[in-house]
């Protein structure tokens, strides 16, 4: 997976720490219904926190972890120390689970200097590299101005509007049995199940432990989809986090037509309105 052009190893990290443009941030969550929390663990020297659930995020909004308007997330990145020439590396303390929501988001904004460290702070733990205990303080306002891609991410009523839409198809990173229905859904008061038409794909299967798979292995797997690299492709999961981690494969293998339904199953199962399919798992 080194080839991959927007993801690096700890080693490459570590050689690259203090450049002068390398700006680490923490992508981990805080409030993730996958468990752990990201203030019990020690950090990367030198990482600011990234924080998509109370900060760069839309604070009107009813659902988690929605992508903020381009204003606030320029504002919010300045404060952060954020530069237009800063190449950004994003991680978080999984290995390969939230960090991909701070990928995209930067991409969404036109930032391109950004990437992936794969295996995250496990990964880096494993090496026994040096650790600290808190996020290094932002000293200087930035200079950052993105803009923020139209139809970077879809909602409900596109969602709704386009199920028969032979052109789309929708990805769903959730766990097969939470996809299928068979599996209660986490979050309280939402239906399991998945919306119709959509294409079932773990964004677990795509990983090796806490680092993604081989390109070779991800290739095999995305080709089973028969999905042209040019298919218009929007990639869902409980909220929003982890299809990126989908989305990011997809787009590291060349296809270039992707967007994520940002309120995701958060928003879809919670609504009585939107049609649910289950599926037999056996």
């Amino acid at each position: 997976m080194s080839n991959f052009p927007n993801l690096v190893s700890v080693h490459w990290l570590k050689e690259h720490l203090l450049d002068d443009d390398l700006i680490l941030l923490d992508a981990s969550m805080n409030k993730s219904i996958h468990g752990s929390n990201a203030k019990q663990l020690v950090k990367i020297p030198t990482a600011r926190a990234f924080d998509f659930e109370t900060v760069f995020v839309d604070k009107d909004s009813a659902l988690s972890n929605m992508m903020p308007s381009e204003a606030v997330f320029n504002l919010e990145a300045k404060k952060l120390g954020l530069n237009k020439d800063s190449l950004i590396v994003v991680y978080d303390q999984k290995g390969i689970f939230s960090c991909a929501r701070a990928w995209y988001m930067f991409h969404v904004m036109g930032h391109n200097k950004v990437l992936i460290l794969d295996g995250g702070l496990p990964a880096w733990l494993d090496e026994g590299y040096d650790t600290v205990t808190d996020h290094q303080p932002s000293l200087i306002t930035g200079d950052f101005h993105g803009k923020l891609q139209a139809n970077a991410f879809y909602n409900s009523d596109f969602i709704l509007a386009n199920l028969q839409n032979s052109a789309l198809t929708i990805l769903d990173a959730r766990a097969e049995g939470r996809f299928s229905g068979q599996e209660d859904e986490p979050r309280e008061g939402m239906s399991s199940g998945h919306i119709p038409n959509s294409i079932n794909i773990p964004f677990a299967t795509l990983l090796d432990g806490q680092r993604f798979r081989p390109k070779a292995e991800l290739q095999q797997i995305i080709a089973g989809l028969t999905l042209s690299k040019t298919s218009q492709l929007i990639f869902s999961c409980g909220s929003g986090v982890t299809a990126c981690v989908v989305l990011f494969v997809f787009h590291s293998l060349g296809y270039s037509n992707l967007t994520v339904f940002d309120g995701s199953w958060s928003e879809w199962g919670a609504n009585k309105k939107f049609p649910i399919a289950t599926s037999d798992l056996n």
